[in-house]
């Protein structure tokens, strides 16, 4: 029909804002994804109770969205739902793209992306990989993006971007992300290697309950909303868009921008060890393999030093190398020293 309609698990009517559950997830700020284990910010056992289609019916948050051929949005309504549905892996979605039942989200998407880079939206491809640890045992894996992947990011940068301007025009207190960029060079190298000229670019996002462009991913206005399973901060705004929808108080401006902040430090901790677990297991990884070699990229020059990508285990360090190389060139290396307390690596060319 005429109308997008996005379903998000409704977490929010059943955590107090202020209570003992609300204090604890705000002290764990978001689930924590380890190589060894994944620890759920509301428990497993909770978080496969609320996650939409693992059984139905499901509750939800539901997003009315009309919009233009262009993906320009005209008209949002919020409510709750009570849906049945069914459960598709991003390749089975994929797979089936042109189906009637699904090409329309992809078309919609398509738009939605055309939409963003009109408006300057940055992309960065510079891949990264998965690694996990099972019966002592490191894997690592590139991850991959296929088209189903991409479709539902766009669907959740559009509804948090219809979500912020209906929460804007409607003078709910809330949570706007935003961005900002410094120019990019106007000789911005090809390949990987202006991939990082461009993430150096990058601003760190800012949080205000004021809204401002998020220019790295070319909206006027933006927040996030998608998974206040995970997230505590998409928790809280899920909570104020109820009462919205109750005509219940809101969480004030200065107590909401408070909470969201100490949120924010939780996630930011998280985000913290799972880098530095990340980065433990690769060097277990490479202990385990003391064979190993790899393909690296040189992605810029630095101090007179060279500094590569390494992308089979998503690693990014200086290299001294004993003859002159060229932006984006690819090299052969292997570890010439591993240090686990300090978690560092160093390489020589192979």
């Amino acid at each position: 029909g005429e109308h997008l309609w996005i379903h998000i698990a409704l977490i929010a009517d059943s955590v107090n804002f202020g209570d003992e559950i609300d204090d604890v997830l705000l002290q764990r700020g978001r689930t924590l994804y380890l190589p060894e284990i994944t620890h759920y910010m509301l428990g497993k056992e909770e978080t496969s109770s609320f996650a939409i289609a693992l059984k139905n019916p499901s509750y939800a948050l539901s997003f009315k969205l009309k919009l233009t051929p262009t993906a320009t949005i005209e008209n949002v309504e919020v409510m709750r739902g009570k849906i049945n549905c069914q459960r598709l892996t991003y390749k089975q979605a994929t797979e089936q793209k042109d189906s009637e039942e699904l090409r329309y989200f992809f078309e919609i998407a398509r738009a939605n992306l055309v939409k963003r880079y009109k408006m300057g939206a940055i992309n960065i491809e510079i891949g990264d990989v998965s690694v996990s640890f099972k019966d002592n045992v490191v894997s690592i894996e590139k991850q991959t993006e296929d088209d189903a992947f991409r479709m539902i990011k766009e669907m959740m940068l559009l509804v948090g971007e219809a979500t912020a301007f209906f929460a804007f025009k409607n003078n709910i207190p809330f949570q706007y992300i935003s961005q900002s960029i410094n120019n990019l060079p106007s000789n911005l190298e090809k390949g990987l290697a202006g991939e990082f000229q461009k993430r150096k670019c990058m601003k760190a996002r800012n949080i205000s309950c004021h809204p401002a462009a998020h220019q790295g991913l070319g909206l006027s206005m933006y927040c996030q909303i998608t998974s206040p399973l995970r997230r505590y901060d998409d928790l809280v705004v899920q909570k104020q868009l109820l009462n919205y929808i109750d005509k219940t108080p809101y969480i004030p401006s200065d107590v909401l921008l408070s909470k969201l902040a100490m949120g924010d430090i939780a996630h930011k901790d998280s985000q913290l060890a799972e880098r530095m677990a990340k980065r433990h297991f690769i060097i277990v990884y490479l202990m385990q393999n003391p064979n190993w070699v790899g393909n690296a990229t040189i992605v810029s020059f630095q101090d007179g030093k060279n500094y590569i990508y390494v992308d089979s285990i998503g690693v990014e360090t200086f290299i001294h190398l004993k003859r002159e190389v060229s932006i984006n060139e690819k090299i052969k290396v292997k570890v010439l020293e591993l240090n686990l307390p300090k978690l560092e690596i160093s390489f020589i060319e192979a």
